[in-house]
């Protein structure tokens, strides 16, 4: 059987810089593939993802969260408009956007 779900985020800027890190295990099944696609240009500090390769092995605690990211430098995943990119659900994420970005619009 092959599951699905579809999401439709706008995301106001609310003077929010950066979203906390997070794993996405708890929404979705490790056995699953995250599909995004942007709706917009999605560049570094308007609305791209940000993530740490190989954070996906494991579940992580919060406090090997906090530990892996400060020791570590994030990839700056951006996406053109209608541009995809998959990701394991366990990767460690976050969006980061500046204070005059006014959405971020995509689909996942």
């Amino acid at each position: 059987p092959v599951s699905m779900q579809s999401v439709h985020f706008i995301k106001l800027n609310e003077s929010m810089v950066s979203e906390a890190w997070k794993q996405e295990s708890g929404k979705y099944s490790e056995k699953m593939t995250i599909l995004t696609i942007a709706l917009d240009d999605l560049v570094e500090m308007k609305g791209a993802l940000e993530i740490i390769p190989g954070s996906q092995n494991k579940v992580l605690s919060s406090q090997e969260i906090k530990t892996i990211t400060h020791h570590s430098i994030p990839t700056v995943c951006e996406l053109a408009m209608g541009g995809a990119l998959f990701l394991h659900p366990q990767t460690l994420q976050r969006t980061v956007m500046h204070n005059d970005a006014r959405e971020k619009r995509l689909l996942r």
